[in-house]
């Protein structure tokens, strides 16, 4: 369905109260999947697990990230220059 479909099906009033019903009642799939995980494990005997166990986690990087990813690159590149140069 198109934009203009769209106006001609629903006006800006109903799109909001729809906007505002999928902002309360959305689903979060990694807490969802988290809990199918847990629940499995569970019943397979696992009871110290905890949710936690099965959300992903964001590590953060100790000193310059862009430094670090920098550094890769460089060093990514000059193999990839000595690849491509003993291929000629």
């Amino acid at each position: 369905m198109t934009v203009a479909e769209l106006g001609l099906r629903m006006d800006a009033a109903e799109f909001l109260e729809w906007d505002a019903f999928d902002r309360v009642h959305t689903s979060d799939d990694w807490y969802q999947s988290a809990l199918l995980r847990l629940t499995v494990a569970q019943v397979a005997g696992n009871k110290r697990a905890t949710l936690e166990d099965f959300l992903p986690r964001r590590e953060r990087v100790k000193g310059d990230p862009f430094g670090k990813l920098l550094a890769w690159a460089r060093g990514h590149n000059t193999r990839l220059a000595k690849v491509q140069g003993d291929k000629t």
